[in-house]
């Protein structure tokens, strides 16, 4: 009795190898905005701590004073910066998911039909072995009258 040798084995094999360089790639960009998204939050601490600062600092110094508005400005402009980096990445991060889920399907559609073809092959071989015992019974019986 031969071994089951699934027809579209090949196109299966692609579907799981395109499957996992998706999810590396899924992987790698959830990784650099997870990333991205902890310098937002780290830039957002430290305006916070500049504008306490700023307010608790009752220095005169008008030097001192311009510095710690230059910086409170440079860290605005720098989240506003973040926020899109951040956003972009989260959107690719979000494209690459729909792109996983549809690769994910297509594997798992493949996988389907080879479980199909699989028991329509178990069932051919129950068949043929039937057919060779019932004619195994009948020339024992023949032989026997």
């Amino acid at each position: 009795m031969k071994n089951f040798k699934y027809s579209l084995e090949n196109v299966l094999k692609y579907r799981k190898d395109k499957e996992e360089t998706i999810k590396q790639e899924f992987s790698d960009i959830q990784r650099k905005y997870l990333i991205e998204k902890e310098n937002l939050k780290e830039l957002e601490r430290k305006l916070e701590s500049a504008v306490n600062t700023k307010v608790k600092n009752t220095s005169r110094e008008v030097n001192y004073r311009k510095n710690v508005y230059n910086y409170i400005q440079f860290l605005r402009e720098k989240i506003i910066l973040q926020k899109e980096l951040t956003l972009n990445y989260k959107d690719e991060l979000e494209e690459k998911r729909k792109e996983l889920i549809f690769a994910q399907k297509e594997r798992k559609t493949i996988e389907k039909l080879k479980e199909k073809a699989y028991e329509k092959y178990k069932v051919e071989i129950t068949r043929k072995e039937q057919k060779f015992n019932d004619e195994l019974a009948m020339f024992s019986y023949l032989r026997n009258s």
